[in-house]
């Protein structure tokens, strides 16, 4: 549904109450903020795809629900993609932090 990032956005920004709060780094939250000069800052992941891979493998098998399961796929259909936009937002002076993590040895 187009124009639903009005609204998330919008909503965010009035819970925010001067408060950080994380919300989807989808491509169309990102264009609304920028276009609407709404402040923000990227977390993107670091450049090693198994650590990111691991953690939303065991994120599914610890909790298969479909949210899990989708958040799995788009990882594996565009994690490239999304860190050359992350890397072109950041050449463009968005403030992007990149995020370095570990694998932990879960045990399923």
């Amino acid at each position: 549904v187009a124009g639903w990032e009005e609204n998330y956005v919008q909503t965010a920004v009035a819970l925010a109450d001067d408060k950080n709060v994380f919300i989807s780094a989808h491509r169309a939250v990102i264009e609304y903020c920028i276009q609407n000069r709404v402040p923000f800052v990227v977390l993107a992941p670091s450049q090693n795809k198994e650590v990111w891979r691991a953690r939303l493998e065991y994120r599914y098998h610890a909790n298969p629900i479909l949210a899990n399961f989708k958040a799995l796929a788009d990882f594996e259909q565009n994690f490239e993609n999304d860190l050359e936009y992350y890397r072109l937002l950041a050449s463009k002076g968005v403030s992007v932090r990149w995020i370095e993590t570990t694998v932990v040895d879960y045990c399923l």
